[in-house]
């Protein structure tokens, strides 16, 4: 039995007679940053809060401190409130007596700034190998069960886990992948095919013709690996969901670097980059007339600057670090199907997707495919894992790797209300029918990467097929300020399937809206406005339902707590 934590006795029973290993007025799953701003918040306000880690948690910080150090923002007005004071606490590490604001960190330094914050309101953090179950009376939750047999109980639970597990087992309905134009007016809804853009096999006639068969112009020797079924009709829906990837820190300073790999690292199939080769030796042929230079930076990875001689490095390219359609099995893990969450299939999916970006280093960096040319291989070489982060992996991985795999998009519950493309593409002159309820503010691009690489039908081509990707869109929203505002309503599931949750991450927006709300800045707002909601609902002895608390009320205490609201 683990000790109890603010409140319950261990030997207390809760309804229906059961033992719950620990309560709080309110349970927050999972240590993302919006999980850690909803804790503080109700902290803040006297109520008892546990931090119940998620599955293969084991750090607080979720991206932030598990590589994602470049933060995806455009108006840096829409952060306030206790993002802003994380934000004041990575800047105070860089720059104790003041200077330049950084939105740039390394993953260590965001970690302590959470967990320092964490510490400062005594917040305990229980770390579990994932939910499994909860126990509901009527609308409300009243405890979650983790695997190893752990059970918190609660008065409301806030959901800020990047899978969304917690809404699965909770019963309320949710969506994976993307809806078709037709189901709310979404111009960018569903299936897309990108004939030109950042991410495509592109060339001076258009999309390259890059066989995707194993042997090259047959047919017959089957698919490449990575390679996905053809999409439906443009604009259709389907269950495919934007590709994952990690968040590397990386360093080209020698001192500061881990040494580079010295053998074909675990699952090492150069089969998976033989699109890779293929695309390298077009763009020799082609030459300089219309690659007047080709770089890691410029073609494959998406390099952004850190404090510290460090590098963040993301997906740039046709071809880099994101492998499209590994994504696709690992939100639900066969829950649908079966009722559980199939976790060692989640992991062989974590996994694959670590062997893919060892992968492609070493085929770029030591393979000795001539495709790659000298130049190329030796750029390839100066980039690797710095030496100082991820010190203490978790879960058996590699010392230096990110502790956290990019979930760019999961589960996205579904609300009574349904955040969409129209809501983020208002025009500013156009007054928001939400105005009232707006919470917080996003500040980015509506992005999604790729979802997926197929064999598109191409007639008069060698092989009759070319190697497609589908899926990306990345468009500016928000207007000449570029801030959307971000209603209460996105958080709360239906009222008739749940009354007593809230989530942060998994929120009731569309495919396309979702491209926006899932960054990390957007993230803690919401945390921290459902942290100040569930305090609200609890109000004395009695509970309201998330539905029904004032939010006029939420809005005037979180003005009155720095919190950012106004898009103008």
């Amino acid at each position: 039995m683990w000790p109890a934590l603010h409140g319950l006795a261990a030997s207390q029973t809760l309804g229906g007679g059961q033992l719950a290993d620990a309560y709080a007025d309110v349970i927050v799953y999972s240590a993302s940053p919006g999980a850690c701003a909803a804790a503080i918040e109700v902290a803040r306000h006297g109520r008892s809060v546990i931090i119940v880690g998620g599955w293969r948690e084991d750090r607080v910080g979720g991206m932030m401190s598990g590589g994602l150090g470049a933060t995806d923002l455009r108006n840096e007005a829409a952060i306030g409130g206790i993002g802003r004071e994380i934000f004041d606490a990575i800047n105070a590490h860089y720059f104790p007596g003041g200077g330049p604001y950084t939105y740039r960190f390394e993953p260590s330094v965001a970690q302590a700034a959470f967990e320092a914050k964490l510490a400062e309101h005594d917040i305990p953090v229980v770390w579990t190998r994932g939910i499994v179950s909860c126990v509901r009376e009527g609308t409300a939750i009243r405890r979650i069960k983790t695997r190893e047999g752990r059970t918190f109980a609660c008065r409301i639970l806030l959901a800020s886990g990047y899978e969304g597990d917690e809404v699965a087992v909770a019963g309320i309905p949710y969506r994976i992948g993307r809806e078709g134009v037709g189901e709310y007016g979404e111009p960018t809804a569903g299936v897309r095919r990108n004939f030109n853009g950042r991410h495509q096999f592109w060339g001076p006639e258009g999309v390259m013709n890059l066989s995707p068969f194993r042997v090259a112009g047959n047919a017959a020797s089957g698919l490449l690996p990575g390679m996905s079924p053809a999409p439906g009709p443009i604009g259709s829906a389907d269950e495919a969901v934007q590709a994952y990837n990690f968040r590397l820190c990386l360093s080209t300073n020698p001192d500061r670097r881990r040494p580079l790999m010295t053998s074909p690292p675990e699952g090492y199939d150069p089969a998976r980059y033989e699109l890779l080769g293929r695309y390298l030796a077009e763009m020799a042929r082609l030459g300089i007339a219309y690659y007047p230079r080709v770089s890691v930076p410029t073609h494959f990875l998406l390099l952004e600057s850190l404090p510290g001689g460090k590098l963040d490095g993301n997906a740039r390219g046709p071809f880099s670090t994101d492998p499209f359609g590994l994504s696709w099995a690992y939100p639900d893990a066969g829950f649908r199907a079966t009722g559980a969450i199939d976790f060692d299939l989640r992991e062989s999916i974590w996994q694959q997707h670590r062997q893919h970006v060892e992968g492609l280093f070493w085929f770029a960096q030591s393979s000795g495919d001539s495709r790659v040319w000298p130049d190329l291989r030796e750029e390839w070489r100066t980039y690797w894992l710095a030496n100082d982060q991820f010190l203490q992996p978790g879960f058996g991985d590699p010392v230096g790797w990110p502790s956290q795999l990019y979930v760019r998009e999961a589960r996205r519950m579904v609300g009574d209300f349904v955040l969409t493309e129209q809501d983020i593409t208002r025009p500013e002159w156009q007054e928001t029918t939400y105005a009232d309820r707006v919470i917080g503010l996003a500040s980015y691009e509506a992005d999604s990467h790729h979802v997926r690489r197929y064999a598109m039908p191409a007639p008069g081509t060698p092989s009759g097929h070319r190697a497609m990707n589908e899926g990306d869109f990345f468009f500016a929203v928000g207007g000449e300020n570029r801030m959307v505002p971000i209603p209460y309503d996105v958080m709360l599931p239906p009222r008739r399937a749940c009354t007593n949750m809230l989530a942060t991450w998994a929120v009731s927006a569309t495919h396309v809206a979702t491209g926006l709300t899932r960054m990390e800045p957007t993230h803690m707002a919401l945390g921290h406005a459902a942290g100040l909601a569930a305090v609200l609902a609890l109000d004395g002895i009695r509970q309201h339902a998330v539905h029904d608390i004032n939010v006029a009320e939420l809005r005037a205490q979180l003005r009155a707590e720095g919190a950012a609201l106004d898009d103008i």
